[in-house]
């Protein structure tokens, strides 16, 4: 008998920090720019992406911008990536 254990695994990662307004708290406040990746999985084993999303998260009232169904698209994500300062908090100390 074989046995096939298949299914799927998440994981979102902050890419960096961008300034933007909030809609829900309003001002000026500084937005995490998440990346969220689905995975195919064989054994436990992730194979290849089946879904990449991208979405922001207010850090003063924990509103996310972009949670589902209103998604920013990639070509945003990756505006705000690049006019963003430098994220050092996932950076490791030396």
């Amino acid at each position: 008998m074989f046995l096939v254990i298949f299914g799927w695994r998440r994981s979102s990662r902050r890419l960096a920090v961008a300034t933007a307004g909030c809609r829900h708290c309003g001002g000026d406040v500084p937005y995490s720019v998440y990346k969220e990746v689905t995975k195919a999985t064989l054994f436990l084993v992730p194979l290849f992406p089946i879904r990449v999303q991208y979405w922001l998260q207010c850090p003063s009232c924990l509103q996310e911008v972009g949670a589902s169904p209103f998604l920013i698209p990639r070509a945003r994500a990756m505006d705000l990536i690049a006019n963003a300062a430098p994220d050092t908090a996932d950076q490791r100390p030396v």
